[in-house]
């Protein structure tokens, strides 16, 4: 059992997290390989909570291939 100021702490927690994630996944987004990958038309997007994992579409492949976007 926590108390309540122990909740309030990892509710607080993990907002900051998740505020953290989403600044990330907006300052990456416009990423070059995001960029190509839509010009290709292969409808990128985000895949999961990390900001650095993606998706995209690959033609005549299923599932849809997956990366991990380095920072450099």
């Amino acid at each position: 059992m926590i108390t309540s100021s122990t909740h309030q702490r990892i509710l607080g927690e993990l907002k900051t997290e998740i505020d953290r994630h989403i600044r990330e996944a907006e300052s990456q987004a416009e990423a070059e390989i995001i960029v190509l990958a839509r010009r290709f038309g292969l409808r990128p997007g985000f895949a999961g909570p990390s900001p650095s994992a993606w998706y995209a579409d690959c033609p005549g492949k299923f599932p849809p291939l997956d990366g991990q976007q380095q920072r450099q």
